[in-house]
């Protein structure tokens, strides 16, 4: 187990970063995420990343119609909903 930990690190602990992935993500940003894109998420399987692309695409429809309030730009006299 020691030796697994020590040799997949990157996998176990997020905040490391593989040097591939942070190319990849920095070539997305300057390509086809230019003027739009400021972040970029990676996950390790299929159903992972359905979810999160489905979160992200809610959160960004409801601070877009102004549903729910950005964090960025909290603004209490926005209107607001409770998501549960």
């Amino acid at each position: 187990m020691g030796y697994a930990a020590g040799r997949f690190g990157h996998v176990m602990f997020p905040e490391n970063v593989y040097e591939p992935a942070l190319e990849c993500a920095e070539l997305l940003l300057e390509g086809v995420g230019r003027g739009w894109a400021s972040r970029r998420y990676f996950s390790d399987i299929g159903s992972t990343k359905i979810e999160i692309a489905l979160k992200m695409a809610f959160r960004k429809y409801f601070v877009h119609n102004k549903i729910l309030l950005d964090s960025a730009n909290n603004n209490t006299n926005e209107r607001c909903i409770d998501l549960k």
